[in-house]
Order: structure tokens, then sequence, then C-alpha cells
């Protein structure tokens, strides 16, 4: 038996040095991201926290976007954005400000309770060969089982379906209104329109970027419950390969949203330049304060002696 799992594992040092780039990709890749993705996030909450923006729904989703990374949101905000296009007389009174906060605060605690009791599952074990933790012995088995296939069907297919069906409805009436109205469109259209293709980017982007990693996750616990035995780790390190580059684009993609948003929304860059010119504003008036305070000093010093 350990002859055969020999004949059929010869090239382990081969994916251990594949293991060890994908591991440098991802951490010098993530921490890129990471810092060029947190100060877009910063700007994007300062941006979106200001008087005007606290009255749009959508902006409100934005927020809780650059808050927490989550794809119910944007399936909730692409509802509501098709809710606006179909039936423009009525959104007013079911799509308010208040409404946006409740449902954004019911996704969040929905998505606690379903996410938090999955980690007491795990325990640390600094002996496996995948980096990743060990189930306790006394959690049931069919738990540890059905639990991915959930994940991935409730927190990704789901929300991912919905956000691309309604950003495609979306594009698809801003598309046949432009028809009718011989590409004559208002100010108001055209950032309607402008979001909507925002919203499929960021929608593309979490679908592609977070399925990928919750199909592997399947993988691994279906192979750690039932093939437990299994000789050759192959496995394992093309596993850990994957999850350092499904990793490495998941950091991408959290890093990239401020940066489409910029380029895509006329009036977001606007903003964006208009808190610029405010902060550097308020250096310049810091320091001719400073210089004046130096030049009092100056003076009475001078006139001192």
């Amino acid at each position: 038996m350990n002859s055969t799992a020999l004949e059929i594992c010869p090239s382990i040092l081969h994916y251990h040095n594949a293991v060890h780039i994908s591991y440098i990709v991802w951490r010098s890749c993530g921490l890129l991201c990471i810092i060029f993705g947190i100060p877009g996030h910063l700007f994007s909450i300062i941006i979106l926290s200001n008087k005007k923006n606290r009255k749009e729904p959508t902006s409100l989703y934005f927020l809780a976007i650059a808050c927490c990374e989550l794809i119910f949101l944007l399936a909730s905000m692409s509802i509501d954005r098709n809710f606006i296009i179909l039936y423009p007389t009525r959104y007013r009174l079911i799509i308010t400000r208040h409404h946006v906060l409740r449902r954004i605060v019911l996704i969040f605690l929905i998505t606690i309770l379903f996410m938090i009791p999955h980690h007491f599952y795990y325990y640390y074990n600094k002996n496996t060969t995948l980096s990743i933790c060990e189930f306790h012995k006394f959690i049931d088995r069919w738990k540890i089982h059905v639990w991915p296939f959930i994940h991935a069907i409730l927190f990704v297919s789901i929300p991912s379906i919905i956000t691309c069906i309604s950003s495609v409805m979306l594009l698809h009436n801003r598309r046949k209104h432009r028809r009718l109205t011989k590409n004559i469109l208002g100010e108001k259209a055209r950032r309607i329109e402008r979001n909507s293709i925002l919203i499929v980017f960021i929608s593309l982007a979490l679908a592609f970027t977070t399925l990928p990693i919750v199909i592997l996750e399947i993988f691994i616990v279906h192979d750690r419950l039932f093939n437990h035995e299994i000789y050759c780790l192959t496995r394992w390190k093309t596993y850990k390969i994957l999850l350092n580059w499904f990793l490495t684009l998941a950091s991408f993609s959290y890093s990239c949203k401020f940066y489409i948003r910029l380029m895509i929304s006329r009036t977001f860059r606007k903003e964006f330049l208009q808190l610029l010119n405010c902060i550097f504003r308020r250096k310049d008036k810091i320091n001719e304060q400073h210089l004046m305070a130096l030049n009092k000093q100056n003076k009475i010093r001078t006139t001192g002696i």
C-alpha cells in the first residue's frame, strides 16, 4: 500500500516549491492590496458620510460595503435600484433612508448569527499539513459536512445570482431608455447608468473572487471527512496552492473597489477632489497661522530689545 502511494506521488518536491512560491505571492500581493485598499475604503467612508450623501439610500449601501464586504448588501442594493428604475413614482414610499438602515443592520445580524457558530467547530492544530484548523471530535460530522454547502448556497450563490440578474435587468432598462430618447439623457439618468455599471463590476468581482474559495472549502472538507486516511500529500499541496492564489485574487478585489468607483462615477470623483482640496487648504491655513504666530513672537522680541 505504501509503495502504491509512492508511485502516485512522485513529484512532492515540485509541489513543495510551488506551494512556497504561491505563499510568497500571496503574502506580498496581499500586503500591497491591503496597503492600497485601506486608504481607498477610508476615503469612501469619509466621502459617503457627508451631509449630502447620507440622505441617499445607495450611498448607505456603499458605506456599509466599505466597512464590511458582504455580497448580501450588493444583492439588496441591486433589488432597490431595480425598483427605482421600474417604479419611479412609488419607490420613495418604500425605499427610504430608515428602511435601508434597518435592512443593513438586519443583514449584519443574520450574517453574524450564521457565521459565528460555524467557527466553534474548529480548534488550532500546529501540525496540520494545510495550515487550517482541525474539527472538534465531539462535533457531529453531518454538521461539518453540510455547512460548506449551506455557506456556498446562502452566502455566495444566491446573492451572486440575484445581484447579476438585477444588474443585467438594470443595464437593459438603461439601454432601452437611451434608445428611446436617442442618446438625450439628463444628468440624473447618466448618474444612474454609471452607478449601474459600477454595481455590475463590483458584483462580478465579489462573485468571481468569493465563489472559488467556497468551492475549494467544500473539497477540503469533503477530503478531510471521507479521505482522511489518504497517503498522498499532493492533493493537500494543490489545495494550498489554490488557496493562496484565490486569497490573492480576493485581496485584489478588496483593494480595487474604490478605484473602480473613482474611474466610473463623475460625482464621486468630484467629491474626492473636493476632499483633497479641503485637506490641503486646511494644511495651508495651519501653516499660515503658525507663521503668523512666529512673526508675532519675533516682533515682541524685537520691541523688547
